[in-house]
């Protein structure tokens, strides 16, 4: 489940609000579902490169969602730019808010359950992760949320910190 790649026209205002996804099952993927927004800074031009959208994403709800065999079951970046460029990740002025994710589960490939890599410059808000049991391969229980610019986290403490990717 892919929100993104949004935010890639500059001064282009978009919005993705009052999302419901339910009874979903993925297999095989590198994330169970993700958002993407491009930094805030223009690299390149469309459709390749872009940058400095704005707009926001709020009021998601993902529920009954299985993931198996994936590498994170949940992922935000705010840092998606040009190809060969890297940096900027604290620019995005694209908002992302109002997130619920509850009754998700299965298998992954890592111990990392959520990566949620935000821009400084817009905080994520008001997420909310609950009711998530994931097994690493199997074995142990998957535990590690890792967060930058998350604001006040509902249902579940951040970890360590996100990875600018």
């Amino acid at each position: 489940m892919a929100f993104g790649s949004i935010g890639q026209f500059e001064g282009q205002f978009e919005v993705l609000e009052d999302i419901t996804v339910r009874s979903i099952a993925t297999y095989n993927n590198k994330y169970g579902a993700y958002v993407k927004t491009w930094t805030g800074v223009v690299q390149g031009t469309p459709p390749n490169g872009g940058g400095a959208g704005l707009g926001y994403l709020r009021n998601v709800t993902i529920s009954d969602f299985t993931v198996e065999n994936s590498l994170q079951a949940f992922y935000v970046t705010q840092c998606n730019s040009y190809s060969g460029f890297t940096g900027q990740c604290d620019t995005s002025k694209f908002k992302i808010s109002d997130l619920s994710i509850s009754t998700m589960g299965g298998s992954l490939q890592t111990d990392v359950v959520a990566s949620m890599q935000c821009s400084g410059a817009a905080p994520c808000t008001d997420i909310s992760i609950r009711d998530v049991l994931f097994k690493v391969n199997g074995g142990a229980t998957a535990k590690q949320y890792l967060c930058s610019n998350v604001d006040s986290p509902d249902g579940f403490e951040c970890t360590g910190r996100a990875p600018q990717t």
